[in-house]
């Protein structure tokens, strides 16, 4: 990492940047950029982590308590659980978000025998936070009106939708067609992630390749540049108070 874990009372501009930890077992292979053993948290991030992996018979929901858990499907059909064992089917390219402000069960698993690459990011709720009438949305991702050259632009998460976050979250999936750049407006009061899928980028006058990313605070416009076929994704959430 090319800087310590930030302690949340500072407000200095601030930047991390990490390779993620990798991980193969049988039939399944995870990319973990936090926690890991450099870098444990940012908060309210808790966890960001890529998944590949073949589906299997056996669920194992695990709880979840005053967190929101985004999972983003980037390949292959994700069968998603609750409590009951109750399945809902995520179609690639579709994104779901459950804000689990008291305990909420669930589990995440390809469809069984096949294979899925997804996305995970679970953030820590404020106190304070609503239980929502719907704990649980998914949607799949829209092209954003408007793109900008040389830039696919899917919306994900945030007021603009196709899902409404109750604690602010915004996310953004961007694949580079052709060399260009691209500033990314940062408001003082949040925090942002940006994570490389494929290719090669460069994020606040860091190179990042694929598995790594970049958390900060303080930047108030991230400028991000990416090579032919490099894909990442962003996001950004406020900052604990």
């Amino acid at each position: 990492m090319s800087a310590p874990t930030p302690s949340p009372e500072e407000h200095a501009v601030r930047l991390v940047v990490g390779k993620a930890r990798v991980t193969q077992v049988e039939a399944m292979e995870g990319r973990t950029l936090f926690p890991s053993p450099d870098f444990s948290h940012w908060p309210p991030f808790e966890r960001f982590a890529e998944t590949r992996a073949v589906g299997t018979e056996m669920p194992d929901p695990h709880p979840h308590v005053r967190e929101g858990v985004v999972v983003y499907a980037l390949s292959g059909t994700l069968w998603v659980y609750d409590e009951g064992r109750h399945c809902t089917v995520v179609p690639p390219g579709s994104v779901t978000v459950l804000t689990a402000v008291g305990k909420q069960v669930h589990d995440v698993n390809p469809k069984p025998g096949a294979r899925a690459h997804w996305l995970a990011l679970v953030l820590q709720l404020p106190l304070g936070t609503d239980e929502p009438k719907v704990p649980y949305q998914m949607a799949a991702a829209v092209p954003e009106a408007g793109p900008r050259p040389g830039i696919k632009e899917l919306r994900l998460i945030g007021d603009r939708g196709p899902v409404r976050s109750t604690f602010g979250l915004e996310m953004r999936d961007l694949t580079f067609e052709k060399s260009a750049e691209v500033d990314v407006s940062v408001p003082e009061h949040r925090t942002a992630l940006v994570y490389v899928l494929a290719g090669r980028a460069r994020v606040a006058h860091r190179d990042l390749s694929a598995g790594s990313g970049l958390l900060e605070e303080g930047v108030p416009d991230l400028s991000i540049s990416g090579e032919p076929d490099t894909r990442l994704v962003w996001a950004s959430v406020p900052r604990p108070t």
